[in-house]
């Protein structure tokens, strides 16, 4: 956890669109034109089930690499769950993620994705529902566990159900709810 704060890559599962070299991310320059093609694509269609189809169609797949013992790993085909795990990964603009803090700093690695991408990316999964992980909490929002209220109680994500749409909130104590869609945009507004 320390060195993750540091911004440290410590190992696990590489991405797509870097290769480990020295126990660092380095940019793979052939799969980072993959990773930026599904960025930039995904705003274009609004929908990751298309993305998924796109994927497919250009033989674009989930990063292959050969482990420390020569055993080849990786290389899948994107599902809908893989596809959003890579949409919403903060490793693209140069972050490295705590996720028992909840907390996201610096790496040391180069960014594949500008932020304004990434973000607009994060607005459009938000707006179009297409975040179908944590189904017991609802769906991430752009400011998951960024969001603390006076007390210093983290907002967590929660969704309902309206007749033909879910409505997302973040919250913190009981019956304490704020739209998250609101907020978000507030939070964009601000960046851009």
């Amino acid at each position: 956890r320390a060195s993750k704060a540091k911004g440290i890559w410590v190992g696990g599962n590489p991405r797509l669109g870097y290769d480990i070299i020295n126990k660092k991310l380095v940019v793979n320059p052939t799969e980072a034109g993959q990773v930026k093609t599904l960025f930039e694509k995904y705003i274009e269609l609004q929908s990751v089930v298309e993305l998924v189809r796109f994927a497919r169609v250009q033989k674009i797949h989930n990063k292959q690499w050969v482990t420390k013992k020569g055993v080849v790993r990786g290389g899948a085909e994107f599902y809908q769950q893989t596809m959003h795990n890579l949409l919403r990964d903060e490793v693209y603009i140069g972050n490295m993620v705590c996720k028992s803090g909840g907390t996201s700093v610096p790496g040391e690695h180069e960014a594949i994705i500008d932020k304004d991408l990434f973000n607009r990316v994060q607005m459009a999964l938000a707006r179009n529902g297409n975040n179908k992980g944590n189904r017991y909490t609802g769906s991430p929002n752009l400011l998951t566990g960024k969001l603390f209220d006076i007390d210093g109680t983290k907002f967590t994500n929660q969704q309902t159900r309206k007749p033909g749409r879910p409505v997302k909130y973040y919250y913190a104590k009981s019956r304490f709810y704020i739209p998250s869609l609101s907020i978000d945009e507030i939070a964009m507004n601000t960046i851009s």
